[in-house]
Order: structure tokens, then sequence, then C-alpha cells
């Protein structure tokens, strides 16, 4: 279970996130962008690290092809230019 206590951030057991290498998000949390019923969120750990977070706010299934899908891909790219790391715990 992933959690995070913020206003656009709440409890996401959803999978796709350990395949994104998150583990733990914490309320340092700040909305990156939102669409549908995704919202991709940037997150500071406990380390000081930054994550990319998914966050499924209905039991949709996610798909890469999309407009949500997509959107999330978007934000993720930026934040790979933008240097931001991810990181495992």
């Amino acid at each position: 279970m992933y959690y995070a206590q913020s206003e656009c951030v709440r409890r996401n057991p959803h999978q796709n996130l350990q395949a994104l290498g998150i583990r733990k998000v914490n309320t340092n949390a700040r909305c990156l962008g939102q669409g549908g019923r995704w919202l991709g969120m940037v997150v500071r750990d406990w380390t000081g690290s930054f994550r990319f977070c998914v966050v499924k706010r209905e039991a949709e299934r996610w798909s890469p092809t999309n407009a949500e899908g997509r959107a999330i891909l978007f934000a993720i790219k930026k934040l790979k230019e933008m240097q931001w790391r991810t990181v495992r715990d």
C-alpha cells in the first residue's frame, strides 16, 4: 500500500507504482498535472529524493494508450528532462 497525506493524493495500492520505483510518499507533494481520473504527483521522500507518483483515483486500468496514460507518460518524460531522480528503497 502507498500513502500520502495531501489534498490531491490518497491511499493507492496500484501496482504500477512499483514499476516506477515508488515505495513511500510523504506530505511534501505538489501537483504536477491532472487529467481525468488520474493525478500525477512529484513527491519528496524521507531521504530528500524526488519521485514521480501516479495516483489512481478510480478503479480503471492504467493504459499507456489512453489519454490519461499518455499524460502520465509525458509527465514522466518531462521529469527525466528535468533530471529529477526516481529512487528505489
